[in-house]
């Protein structure tokens, strides 16, 4: 016990002198130790040549530290530190142990449970990841699962009430997660097809790992958007349905509530398009060549001017200095479309389009992500052509300050998701495997 109460001494009163004495301290507790030294200790010229053993007092201080700190801390009762305040020196000691940042570029992460593709994926409040629903194999899921960024793991949730791919999911003020619409796969004898525009919606309550239904869409949809406006209601737009095709309506979620009321219709019918939240509060919802804003205060559509490209199932970025890129897509409907790599920017001071620098790829279904230092990685899509179609297997990042793309190869494909985690890392999953990946910027 006097062993233990003398160590806890000793490095408390190392945190005690502050950083710049704090080798010497630790040195001299050391070799306070050692016989020797308390008999040469007035001849010694360590004290008047410090500069000298430099290497050696920043050595006996890493040693001392790791070894006789975790002594103390396991002698240390639990009341020794009530009502006390850290001192400088206690932050500055805890703050040197953070671990070294990772290499950049691309890292394998746990396989999930189940394969999966044009499946949603959410970040929830405390830092997870949950990816719900999808397709593989002309089956529709309802499995959900969580990703965990300390483990690398993924654990299996409780299931959706109904199997859906094609839909949206949307994180709500309170922490849940609205999954909306999207289609079920249907079989009749040897006959595959989807049942396309459901009108269902859920809620996922990530403190109980559950989901519960809240009230149904007026109008059955997939292929939709799905935009979280400033007051806190769910904005959803377009999409397709099993008997009129595309969309024009729109209705908003209201979470106080549980309930669903229409809102004005868009211009016209639009699926494969993109919504982008503005700084002002408005929505930004653009396909083909056409673009419209959407003013939640008076539930109303404005036509903007035209995109300078054609294009569906594109991505849509807003960027930190308000500006919006829009890139890739396909130029058309049907099989003869053929993809496109071309990018522009939406000014909503201007309300102009402006070109920018084309992807090195053309793909359409990519997922895009903004990255913590301001650039924006595109990955995954489905190239198509007159040649065929086929999964994609690119990853590019665009740099606004150079407005350029930068070739960060990945192998990935259609149906992949991209979700900015808390440290600034980006989990990639799905495209019909359960593989996942990590990308450090």
């Amino acid at each position: 016990m006097k062993t233990e109460r003398e160590t806890t001494r000793i490095v408390r009163s190392w945190l005690e002198v502050g950083a710049d004495r704090l080798p010497d301290r630790v040195l001299d507790s050391v070799l306070d130790q050692l016989p020797l030294y308390h008999q040469r200790r007035r001849k010694s010229p360590v004290r008047r040549l410090p500069t000298m053993f430099t290497p050696f007092r920043v050595a006996a201080a890493a040693v001392a530290v790791v070894l006789l700190t975790a002594t103390a801390i396991a002698t240390l009762r639990p009341e020794d530190n009530v009502g006390k305040t850290p001192t400088p020196s206690t932050s500055l000691l805890a703050s040197t142990s953070t671990p070294a940042a990772a290499a950049p570029g691309w890292t394998s992460t746990g396989i999930m449970n189940q394969a999966r593709a044009d499946h949603t994926a959410s970040l929830l409040p405390n830092g997870r990841g949950l990816v719900a629903g999808g397709g593989v194999y002309l089956r529709t899921l309802a499995s959900a699962e969580v990703y965990d960024p300390d483990s690398g793991n993924w654990t299996a949730t409780d299931s959706m009430i109904e199997d859906r791919s094609h839909h949206t999911a949307t994180l709500l003020p309170g922490g849940t997660v609205l999954v909306a619409g999207g289609r079920m796969a249907t079989r009749d004898g040897q006959l595959y097809g989807f049942k396309e525009g459901l009108a269902s919606a859920e809620l996922y309550d990530p403190r109980t790992g559950t989901w519960s239904a809240t009230e149904g869409m007026i109008e059955g949809r997939s292929h939709h958007t799905a935009t979280l406006l400033p007051n806190g209601t769910v904005l959803v737009a377009g999409g397709r349905s099993s008997s009129d095709g595309g969309l024009a309506s729109a209705e908003l979620y209201d979470p106080r509530t549980g309930t669903w009321a229409a809102t004005g219709s868009m211009m016209g019918a639009r699926e494969g398009h993109t919504a982008t939240l503005l700084p002002d509060g408005t929505v930004l919802v653009a396909s083909g060549d056409t673009a419209e804003l959407y003013d939640p205060s008076t539930g109303s559509w404005t036509p903007i001017a035209s995109m300078i490209g054609t294009r569906y199932s594109h991505t849509a970025t807003l960027l930190g200095n308000g500006t919006v890129l829009v890139a890739g897509g396909y130029r058309g409907s049907g099989l003869h479309s053929d993809s496109s790599s071309s990018a522009e920017l939406y000014d909503p001071v201007s309300r102009r389009w402006t070109t920018t620098a084309s992807m090195l790829v053309p793909d359409a279904y990519k997922a895009a992500t903004l990255l913590a230092d301001g650039r924006v990685l595109v990955v995954g899509g489905f190239m198509l052509g007159y040649g065929g179609s086929g999964s994609g297997s690119s990853a590019e990042v665009y740099d606004p300050r150079t407005g350029s793309w930068t070739d960060v190869a990945f192998a990935s494909g259609s149906g992949t998701t991209a979700t900015l985690l808390l440290d600034g890392t980006v989990l990639v999953a799905g495209a019909s495997f359960p593989r996942a990946h990590l990308y450090n910027p």
